[in-house]
């Protein structure tokens, strides 16, 4: 199975509106819009995770230190993760042939040199100046960030716990997509180590973070990813130079949840694998979590959450 990767992604109506986009991590909803003419319907299902608990009091980003050893299940027991391996195969079996369940690992890439460099300058500082420039002349954070040091220890610590829940009996991912950026790939690296031996993680477009004007978000060439990432592929269509970037012009949130809405119905179109890990961003993963009625949450670096959804196709849309 290969991903075909869009021949366009939306890109903000108005860049003058930008600015404007402050839902980028407050006062974001679950969807509510009328997804009767789209090809799927997204709901995340709760019963399993505490994070999408209507009742759960949770902090604010959540991180790999957030949510204790076992990813946020809620049966603490010893038959936990079977409970949950049982519960999908369960759904998946009752399904009517229109319906799909899966459940996807969500995780937020270990800190990088542009999350340092933004807690340096004010806010409106960042923005407006220094997120345009690739360095401050000691610290260089564009295009495509690095992972800082204690970025690696993040990931590294994310590592321990993956070991630990697939003891226990976590499911092990079954496929791997990553945002094409060299912190999603060494975060999604050093956080599955061994796990990922003889596995072909995909670079997938449509799970990059906001496009536009910042240059940690610009992306670097597929020849330079192909070097530096061996055992990484590539979905089909991919681009040498990044196509979607742009030095003016600001991706807005309404226009991210498109190409996230987009990109989850080819993971139910084209993927047959019921477990999946997909190590993104802190905007994406909100729009995400958006798309999939989830109860949103900014993740901390590092951070991850699972979510068990149920896509149905809609049969009257046009496909």
């Amino acid at each position: 199975m290969s991903f075909t990767s869009p021949d366009a992604l939306p890109s903000a109506p108005n860049p003058a509106m930008a600015s404007a986009d402050v839902s980028m991590f407050t006062n974001m909803d679950p969807e509510t819009r009328d997804d009767s003419e789209d090809p799927w319907r997204f709901e995340s299902l709760t019963g399993s995770f505490l994070f999408n608990e209507p009742t759960a009091e949770l902090s604010s980003p959540l991180t790999v230190h957030g949510f204790g050893s076992k990813f946020g299940l809620l049966d603490d027991g010893g038959e936990a993760w079977e409970g949950v391996k049982r519960r999908v195969s369960k759904l998946q079996a009752s399904a009517p042939p229109n319906v799909k369940y899966k459940l996807l690992f969500c995780g937020r890439h270990a800190q990088g040199w542009h999350n340092v460099a933004s807690e340096k300058y004010p806010q409106a500082l960042w923005d407006g100046d220094y997120a345009k420039r690739t360095t401050d002349g000691e610290i260089v954070w564009g295009p495509d960030a690095e992972l800082t040091p204690l970025g690696q220890q993040q990931a590294i610590t994310l590592h321990e716990a993956w070991k630990s829940n697939l003891a226990a009996g976590c499911p092990k991912p079954e496929k791997w997509l990553c945002s094409p950026f060299t912190r999603t790939a060494d975060t999604m690296r050093l956080s599955f180590g061994e796990v990922l031996k003889g596995e072909k993680p995909v670079f997938v477009e449509g799970l990059r973070e906001i496009f536009g004007e910042q240059t940690c978000d610009q992306r670097r060439s597929k020849s330079y990813l192909a070097e530096r990432f061996p055992d990484y592929e590539f979905e089909a269509g991919f681009a040498e130079e990044d196509p979607l970037w742009k030095p003016d012009e600001r991706e807005l949130e309404v226009n991210r949840r498109v190409r996230v809405r987009e990109q989850l119905y080819r993971i139910f179109d084209e993927c047959d694998e019921t477990y999946i890990s997909i190590t993104s961003h802190a905007c994406s993963t909100l729009s995400l979590c958006a798309v999939l009625r989830h109860r949103i949450f900014k993740l901390g670096t590092s951070g991850m959450i699972p979510i068990i959804v149920k896509a149905t196709r809609n049969t009257g849309a046009a496909a």
